[in-house]
């Protein structure tokens, strides 16, 4: 084995290779994707992808301070060319022994050298390219065999996402869309996170055509050629048109450095691209109009302005496209609010609602009114999506959310996800305010703790915002604590909340074990408290659900080492009651 390119002390990590362009999308679509970067002097030498290249070529690794991997030179069996973009051919390739393995061939060493140090750098994530050794390859030129500095990475079969969407021909629901996305968000939210303070990294390049779905599901990102920190030495680096942030592509002599939200914006773009169906970014100055929370484009941003922008660039983007809006290389504007959602979800949704309405509220509601209570559910949840998608897409960088705010601002996983749902359902049904659909979205990033040292400082409505993003992910404390601000008016929340909101806060925790809440609810369902449309209504019907609760409050659970609730001891006590049914 001592001739075969080793697999390095990296955890195993996996690369993607993106397939020919010319197989993503039908011819008559605009290709943004790899016709943007700069030409490339030798690029005429290069096969184009899908073009057959059998033949042995010597690889050369690397000095040890460029590569943690010491082979000795060996002869790699190339098999064709895969893709050829602005900074390399990528080829398929095998090494003596017959494994398949993607050669990714560089125009320039510098570029080379940069990418192999950011996937090292990060080696630990999955998402990325398992890169396995750096070094040179010689390949064949009309004017003689020329050294050129190459990445050899794990080769993994897969479609990438602008290919998924021309295959299938649709957009992605939001539930896959979510499943696919999370991963890329988590990373570079991760990456933001694990670095210095004052060190950012950027990957510049989100788009459809830089994820891949490999054989096994999984998700990777892809081509980090242009990837930099804030601690790398200042270059150009361009990314794509309309999926990367307009200051990437249009620069400014004033804003050499690189932006938090660049990223962010890419990643919105990418998002809209997939629920839209076609490998098309938004135009510069999308926006989001206030009055019913869709997505629209600025009319002040124009074809003219865009050309205007990239005259003044300190560096004219290579692949600008002249009056792209009207060449119909961008999303329409219908194509950036119709999302689509998967049948399963709100099947749960609706059994969900019906459920917790009849063993947490003691009423039945008609199988219509649980459908217009689902249906306003995901209404709202789309609303609140639009216009996080919205804030990521601002033309001022220093106004848009890092990737670790938007990582926030969105569900953390398919179990937060439907909570939410849950959540605005029954708030619908129960005839509730504006329930944790704010006007704006919040990017609050606080801890539980953090929210309740505010909480106990008097800091209400900085505690708040925090409550309610926890809430939406299920937390049990923070249900309560949004319950007792919205009870007692603490933050100014008697202006989105009502009491039907407070019995739905209550009624939640109390589900989940709050043993406080669980008083508190079966002394409002025992009194014969029962919410509908905004009102309070009084019934008999609710006196032995309420009593099973305050039960439940008073129970010692041994297992979970909790001592059951004094007041709720005190309450049968006081009323004739054991502690248990009889």
């Amino acid at each position: 084995m001592s001739q075969e390119l080793l697999t390095g002390t990296g955890s195993s990590t996996s690369t993607a290779m993106p397939e020919a362009m010319a197989a993503t999308l039908p011819s008559a679509t605009f290709m943004l994707a790899d016709a943007s970067a700069p030409a490339l002097a030798d690029s005429a030498v290069m096969p184009e992808p899908g073009t057959p290249f059998s033949r042995e070529l010597l690889f050369i690794p690397a000095t040890p301070e460029h590569s943690d991997i010491r082979q000795t030179p060996q002869n790699l069996a190339f098999e064709k060319a895969v893709s050829h973009g602005g900074q390399a051919t990528i080829f398929k390739a095998h090494t003596p022994s017959g494994t398949p393995i993607a050669v990714k061939v560089f125009e320039n060493g510098e570029e080379s050298l940069l990418e192999w140090r950011s996937l090292k750098r990060f080696s630990n994530f999955r998402v990325l390219p398992n890169a396995l050794a750096h070094g040179t390859v010689r390949m064949p030129h009309p004017a003689g065999v020329q050294e050129k500095s190459c990445i050899v990475e794990e080769w993994l079969d897969g479609d990438t996402l602008a290919k998924h969407l021309h295959l299938t021909g649709r957009g992605m629901t939001v539930e896959e869309t979510f499943s696919t996305m999370s991963p890329i968000v988590a990373f570079l939210a991760t990456a933001e996170t694990e670095l210095r303070e004052d060190v950012i990294l950027i990957h510049g390049d989100i788009k459809p055509s830089n994820i891949l779905l490999d054989s096994t599901g999984c998700v990777r990102l892809i081509d980090f050629g242009i990837a930099q920190t804030s601690r790398d030495q200042a270059r150009l680096a361009w990314g794509t048109q309309g999926f990367s942030s307009p200051e990437s592509c249009f620069p400014s002599s004033d804003e050499t450095d690189l932006r938090k939200g660049s990223d962010a914006y890419s990643l919105a773009a990418t998002m809209l691209a997939l629920l839209a169906g076609e490998n098309k970014p938004p135009a510069y100055g999308a926006v989001v109009q206030s009055s019913d929370g869709s997505l629209r484009y600025d009319p002040a941003w124009t074809d003219e302005r865009e050309r205007l922008a990239r005259e003044h660039s300190a560096a004219p983007f290579p692949g600008f496209i002249e009056r792209g809006r009207e060449k119909g290389i961008y999303l329409e504007e219908a194509a950036l609010n119709d999302f689509m959602h998967d049948a399963e979800t709100l099947d749960f949704l609706k059994k969900d609602i019906a459920e917790t309405l009849r063993s947490t509220y003691g009423t039945e509601e008609s199988a219509a009114a649980v459908e217009k209570a689902a249906r306003a559910a995901v209404d709202a949840f789309d609303a609140k999506l639009r216009a996080t998608l919205g804030a990521c897409l601002a033309i001022n960088a220093a106004q848009r959310p890092t990737t670790t705010q938007l990582k926030n601002a969105l569900p953390r996983d398919k179990a937060s996800y439907r909570h939410e749902l849950h959540l605005l359902g029954l708030n619908a049904a129960l005839g509730g305010g504006r329930i944790l659909a704010q006007d704006a979205p919040s990017f609050e990033a606080g801890t539980l703790a953090q929210a309740l040292d505010e909480f106990n400082s008097g800091h209400y409505a900085q505690a708040v915002g925090v409550f309610e993003r926890l809430a939406r992910q299920g937390c049990v404390s923070a249900l309560y604590y949004l319950a007792i601000c919205a009870r007692d008016n603490l933050g100014g929340t008697s202006i989105k909340y009502s009491e039907a909101d407070v019995m739905l806060f209550m009624g939640e925790a109390a589900a989940k074990g709050a043993v406080v809440a669980q008083f508190f609810l079966g002394c409002a369902l025992y009194s014969g408290s029962y919410i509908a449309q905004g009102a309070v209504h009084h019934v008999e019907e609710n006196r032995e659900l309420g009593l099973s609760y305050i039960r439940k409050s008073a129970a010692h659970d041994e297992a979970h080492q909790k001592e059951g609730f004094p007041p709720a001891k005190a309450w049968l006590r006081e009323n004739g009651f054991a502690e248990h049914a009889e």
